[in-house]
């Protein structure tokens, strides 16, 4: 299976990129089937999944939300998606961010213990459907 990797939240620019640059920025990171588009992005700004802060360009709080939300987008609608970023009580994605980042690599090291059920299965669940998907393309070639 290939590595997941996302960057650490302090390693995101934080100095305003404007949307084809984020765009290629975060698909640098991702599988062709997490790529994100400058329309999507902006769908997500538009119906307030992610915090609209200047309107020409974005920062670490956005670029990292957008990453969260591309690799989760394949398991959850929108609106779900929505609901756990609400719930988020940090001013900041930082710490959410974070945790889920660290949940992707700790995931793909194995012997993991039982802490933060929730992010661990979330994870879980991209990666299985990233691998699931490798093998299948695996047996089409």
């Amino acid at each position: 299976m290939k590595t997941l990797s996302i960057p650490e939240y302090r390693e995101i620019p934080d100095v305003g990129l404007y949307l084809d640059q984020v765009v290629k920025y975060i698909n640098s990171f991702l599988e062709e089937s997490n790529e994100v588009t400058s329309s999507m992005l902006t769908n997500y700004i538009k119906h307030k999944i992610v915090r609209r802060y200047n309107r020409k360009t974005y920062v670490r709080d956005q670029i990292s939300c957008f990453f969260f939300i591309a690799l989760v987008k394949n398991i959850l609608p929108l609106d779900k998606i929505k609901i756990l970023l609400d719930q988020n009580d940090d001013p900041s994605f930082e710490a959410y961010y974070e945790r889920f980042r660290k949940e992707l690599i700790l995931q793909q090291e194995n012997g993991r213990s039982k802490e933060d059920e929730f992010l661990q299965r979330l994870v879980s669940t991209i990666l299985n459907k990233i691998y699931l998907e490798d093998m299948i393309q695996m047996k089409e070639e």
